[in-house]
């Protein structure tokens, strides 16, 4: 996933990135920077990636002992536990590092934005918290 988002330069430079056809419950007008809150959940997403593997054994232990046709002896309940238990944490390690991404794009983006505006003389504003 690192591989393709740097060297693939994923979203590819020149073409369009809708942001809400790709997070689409994405609320930009909650009292913060847009770019902060996605460095924010893409933190967020990766230290919940990196640890969730230790927490599902014990998720289904509980599970296990609070709901009575649940086995994990049972080889059809086994596979579904290996699956969630690998592929939750890798999923939500590849959204941590797609919002970090994404949140580096707009962030260059308001910069260059920033240094034209003061190129073509404008004077930014102090926004208040």
């Amino acid at each position: 996933m690192v591989i393709t988002l740097r060297f693939g330069r994923w979203p590819l430079p020149g073409r369009s990135f809708n942001i809400w056809t790709n997070l689409p419950f994405f609320n930009p007008s909650v009292h913060m920077d847009v770019v902060q809150k996605l460095h924010r959940d893409a933190a967020v997403n990766g230290i919940f990636g990196l640890t969730l593997p230790f927490f599902v054994p014990a998720v289904l232990q509980l599970v296990v002992q609070f709901v009575d046709p649940i086995s994990l002896t049972n080889p059809h309940t086994l596979v579904w536990s290996v699956t969630a238990w690998a592929f939750l944490p890798a999923s939500l390690i590849m959204r941590g590092l797609a919002l970090s991404r994404i949140a580096n794009i707009l962030e260059s983006k308001q910069k260059r934005a920033l240094a034209k505006a003061l190129e073509d003389g404008w004077v930014p504003v102090q926004q208040s918290a």
